[in-house]
């Protein structure tokens, strides 16, 4: 799997959880057909083998995700003139 495919669906999962499962929803939202969407859903689970009909297993997905988006953001570099994203 390619980094993009990675992030693709790590989109499709983090904005899934976060329109309370709407397939629609979702679809508008990453601008895809509701089918994307669904296909997206079921290869997340063929990798990770998530039930994400059970609240607990999303709420932990959802916390998961947050943490790994916000890792992400302090592992990035820092600027050379040393503003730090400031303006």
């Amino acid at each position: 799997m390619t980094e993009s495919d990675h992030r693709e669906l790590l989109d499709t999962l983090d904005v899934h959880l976060g329109t309370g499962c709407s397939g629609s929803a979702t679809a508008t939202r990453l601008g895809v057909h509701r089918n994307t969407v669904l296909h997206r859903l079921r290869r997340i689970n063929e990798i990770t083998s998530l039930d994400l009909d059970d609240p607990d297993v999303r709420f932990l997905v959802q916390l998961a995700l947050r943490a790994y988006r916000r890792c992400g953001a302090l592992a990035r570099p820092v600027p050379s003139d040393g503003m730090h994203g400031q303006v």
